[in-house]
Parts: C-alpha cells; sequence; structure tokens
C-alpha cells in the first residue's frame, strides 16, 4: 500500500498538485521510498533554514517529518551517548560549527545514528531569482493583512508563507486523521518574539487546514531552543541544520546549464566542495535505514514560470555504489576526525 496520499485537485493546489502527483508516481517505481508514519498517534515536524548568505543561489528549507518512536527509540539512545561522548559541554551541531575539532569527529556517528530515524528528509531549495511562490513579487501590505494584524516585513512574511505551505504539504503527504503534530522551529526571524511566534502558529493551522480537511488532531508549536528535554529538539534541528548547509553549498556550486534535467543523469559537481558537505552528501546518498530523503529544487522556467525538480543526489555526485571520494586534500582537521569513525 503506497504511504503518500496525492493531493488530487489540480484547481486548488496548482503546481503543488502536480509535485504531489509526481512524488506518487516515483514510490510506484521506487520500492522504500517513503515511510509509514501512519500507525503513530504523534507526529513531528522540525524545520531549519538555510542559504541566506549572499553568495548562496538557493534559499534551502530543510525539513524532518518523524513519528514519536522513530525519535523516541534507536536515535534518541545513540545522540545521548555522542553527546557524551563529543559534546559533553552542551554545544549544538551546526552546519557553520564544522571547523570544531569534536563536532568534527561527532559529525560521522551523528548522521549515522540519524538513520535510524522512521521518517523523512524534505530539503526544498529554491532559487533566489523567485521572489515569491504565492504571489507575484513579495507580499504587499494588503496581502499580509489578509493574514495577519501583525507588521511582518514583506521579505519575513513571504519566508514563513513558505516555510508553512512546505511543511504542511509533506505533512499532508504523510498523515491520517486525528494524528496529533508538533512543529520545532529554530530560533529565526519568522518567529523572532513570542507575539510573532503565536502569529507563526495561527497562520500554520490555517495553512493546515487548506491541506489536510479531515478530523485533524492538536497542533504544538514551538521554538527549539526552548525545551527542557535534555536537548532532544535541539539535536533534530541539527539534523536539518547540517543538510541544509551542504545542499546549498552543492546547489550553488552547479550552473543551470548543467543542472540535471533526468534523475537517470549522472552530472558530477567540478568545483571543490567543502569537507563537511561531502560528507554529509555522501550521507545522503545512501539508500540505507529507516530515514527516508528527498531534494526538491524549485527553478524559474524558460517561459517565465517555475519548475521543480526531483534529485537524485547520485546523479551530482558520480558515486559508484554509495560511495563519494572525498577531494584530496581533505580541509584543515577533517583526517584525523573522518579516522575516529
Amino acid at each position: 500500500m503506497p504511504n503518500w496520499n496525492p493531493l488530487n485537485n489540480a484547481d486548488k493546489y496548482g503546481i503543488i498538485n502536480t509535485l504531489s502527483s509526481t512524488i506518487a508516481n516515483i514510490e510506484l517505481i521506487e520500492r522504500d521510498y517513503l515511510p509509514n508514519l501512519r500507525t503513530d498517534s504523534e507526529l513531528a515536524l522540525i524545520s531549519d533554514y538555510a542559504g541566506e548568505h549572499k553568495n548562496a543561489r538557493f534559499n534551502i528549507l530543510s525539513y524532518l517529518l518523524a513519528d514519536r518512536p522513530g525519535i523516541l527509540s534507536i536515535w534518541d539512545h545513540e545522540r545521548m551517548s555522542i553527546r557524551r561522548k563529543f559534546l559533553g559541554d552542551g554545544r549544538r551541531l551546526a552546519f557553520k560549527s564544522l571547523g570544531d575539532k569534536n563536532k568534527q569527529k561527532a559529525l560521522g556517528p551523528f548522521l549515522a545514528s540519524a538513520s535510524s530515524i522512521n521518517g523523512v528528509l524534505f530539503c526544498v531549495a529554491i532559487d533566489k531569482r523567485i521572489q515569491s511562490i504565492s504571489y507575484r513579487g513579495l507580499p504587499s501590505s494588503t496581502d499580509i493583512a489578509e493574514w495577519s494584524s501583525l507588521s511582518w516585513s514583506p521579505k519575513v512574511f513571504e519566508k514563513l508563507v513558505r516555510v508553512l505551505h512546505f511543511g504542511n504539504f509533506l505533512v499532508a503527504g504523510l498523515c491520517r486523521p486525528e494524528q496529533n503534530l508538533m512543529w520545532i522551529t529554530d530560533d529565526d526571524e519568522i518567529v523572532a518574539n513570542d507575539t510573532f511566534h503565536k502569529d507563526a502558529c495561527r497562520i500554520y493551522s490555517r495553512i493546515r487546514q487548506h491541506y489536510c480537511q479531515d478530523n485533524l488532531g492538536k497542533l504544538t508549536c514551538g521554538m527549539a531552543g526552548k525545551f527542557n528535554d535534555n536537548r532532544r529538539a535541539e539535536d533534530l534541528v541539527s539534523i536539518v541544520d547540517v543538510v541544509g548547509g551542504a545542499v546549498s553549498e552543492i546547489l550553488s556550486s552547479i550552473s543551470p546549464e548543467d543542472f540535471p534535467k533526468s534523475r537517470k543523469v549522472v552530472t558530477p559537481i567540478l568545483k571543490r566542495l567543502s569537507t563537511k558537505s561531502q560528507v554529509i552528501l555522501s550521507w545522503l546518498a545512501e539508500q540505507k535505514g529507516s530515514l527516508k530523503k528527498i531534494i526538491l529544487v524549485i527553478r524559474p522556467s524558460n517561459a517565465g514560470k517555475i519548475q521543480f525538480s526531483i534529485l537524485n543526489l547520485l546523479n551530482l555526485t558520480g558515486m559508484a555504489k554509495g560511495r563519494f571520494g572525498l577531494w584530496l586534500p581533505p580541509d584543515k582537521g577533517w583526517i584525523q576526525s573522518i579516522k575516529s569513525w
């Protein structure tokens, strides 16, 4: 039985409906493409955001959707062991901080442990030439007023709408009625303070009803840094953080004319990538463990509209049998870190 619920309403969802149908078709061809997340009553959606520095060509929205047993069983035990061994001072793993030797040593085991999660890693890369996915240009004050009475800036509101639309799209595709959902976001401008956080949760609920209309369970929202859970929420955010950083780097290294036109065409990257991105991308391309991975890229089309691609990372790395040969020499400090794995 397929695990994906197609939207099946082109008039209501437009290109998102096409994306939903594409995922459904891939699942019919590729066995074990998506996890079954309908057996438990509790789901968690974790999100983080990358690519906002000026050299990045894409804004990256990274999500992890998982059920409660998928988080609390093997992964939670292993991540506590990794913390005791490498991150005993309470530090958090992040893509930007992987110059730290202890964090480098933690990265390999940390990614390996994440593979045990029953869930899906969903990365959405949106070309920065696209100002808005919902409006012609950035949302106007009138557009924002239809959703909120707060003084959202157009840029931040557009980011919020993107985060909530794609997050709810993912949940709608994999959830069942009456499941409770916890949305955990990293501390970010879309939840700049308690007032905007509450408003973001209210808007989340409204968009959720657009995608999931039948017998919705309870929705809870939280920021990772405010949980009192032995840093579990922060470690979940770390998974999407490091993935988003690596995907941002790899997509910024591909010229538009070299972008893969098919999931079956190999397009090796000729530009040197950082060692940390190579390690993360090698893990992303692995097809083992319970965690599934989808990389979606949205770009302008030649006709002035938008187009999407669902990437097979093997196409971009040129890996053979899931193994990725690191560029030599590795970046400073990584040789000893990698040997420790």
